[in-house]
């Protein structure tokens, strides 16, 4: 089975690069719940994972003008990091075309292949969105938070720019044919054409199996 992972997921030596270099650091929770589902994902036999990703920098972050896009295979995974000009605007903009056209070349050149997107990285899941559209293909949407929650806002408080957000990723979120959810509450809540879903409640690391912490301190287990 090929499977086109879509979000910012960057092999752990690339998030460690950029994560030395930003003046802000980027999050690392999303990282890590986007690698174990593709660790997990890679590990069934005959499964092949591309990724596209839209790493999480921007101009506060890093001085850097323009990302090239570039292509990494790591334990079976091959990571295709999108290009972009690191600049307010033209980051979304550049990001949005050029997965658009990656993830609608996979779709012709996979014909049976699955999509699976982080609905919410809103560019990249428009973009993805539209390219599953136009190839005529399910898209499976991962959601791991409910955007004005996420957003931390109220209607009598948020700004417009916000509000839109809110709006598009809600609007977006709403397109998927198939969902990954983290509860119940969020099936409720976002799910309201009863497609088919999952709940993943939790991921378990199974490098953690080899690990041992002693009086606070971690031991690799070599048994």
């Amino acid at each position: 089975m090929d499977i086109l992972y879509v979000s910012d997921l960057c092999s752990k030596d690339k998030f460690k690069e950029l994560f030395e270099r930003s003046k802000i650091k980027p999050g690392q929770p999303a990282q890590k719940y986007h690698r174990l589902m593709v660790e997990g994902l890679v590990r069934n036999k005959g499964v092949s994972i591309n990724t596209l990703s839209a790493i999480s920098v921007n101009r506060s972050m890093s001085a850097k003008l323009y990302y090239k896009g570039e292509i990494e295979e790591v334990d079976g995974v091959e990571y295709r990091y999108l290009a972009f000009i690191n600049f307010p605007i033209l980051r979304h903009i550049c990001l949005f075309f050029t997965c658009f056209f990656s993830a609608l070349k996979w779709c012709l050149n996979n014909k049976k292949g699955v999509i699976i997107c982080d609905v919410l990285y809103i560019t990249v899941s428009m973009a993805t969105l539209l390219a599953s559209r136009i190839a005529r293909r399910s898209i499976i949407g991962i959601v791991t938070d409910v955007p004005v929650l996420l957003a931390g806002i109220s209607e009598d408080r948020a700004n417009f720019i916000s509000k839109m957000a809110v709006l598009i990723s809600t609007f977006t979120m709403n397109r998927f044919n198939l969902y990954v959810f983290l509860t119940e509450y969020m099936n409720v809540l976002i799910n309201k054409k009863r497609r088919p879903y999952v709940l993943i409640e939790g991921l378990v690391d199974i490098d953690m199996a080899n690990i041992i912490i002693v009086d606070g301190c971690i031991h690799s287990c070599r048994c």
